[in-house]
C-alpha cells in the first residue's frame, strides 16, 4: 500500500483507568493503571510526520517512546 500512502499500525493500549474497565473488572485496583493520556504520544506520533515511513508495526502503547529524530 506504500505505492497510495496508505499506512497500517496497530496500537495495543494495554489495561487503562477507564470506566469501561472498572465494569469488566470491579476488584481491581485502578490506582495501578495508565490512564488513557498518558499513552497519547503513541496516537501524536503516529499522525506525525516522523512517522510517515512506518507501516505494518504492532506497538505496545504503554512501552512506546518517541525516537529521537535523527
Amino acid at each position: 500500500m506504500r505505492e497510495y500512502s496508505v499506512r497500517v499500525n496497530i496500537v495495543n493500549p494495554g489495561g487503562l483507568a477507564t470506566e469501561m474497565r472498572r465494569a469488566a473488572y470491579p476488584e481491581e485496583d485502578q490506582s495501578k493503571l495508565k490512564k488513557p493520556e498518558d499513552i497519547l504520544d503513541v496516537f501524536l506520533y503516529l499522525v506525525s510526520d516522523a512517522s510517515k515511513d512506518m507501516t505494518a508495526e504492532r506497538i505496545n502503547a504503554q512501552d512506546f517512546t518517541v525516537p529521537a529524530l535523527s
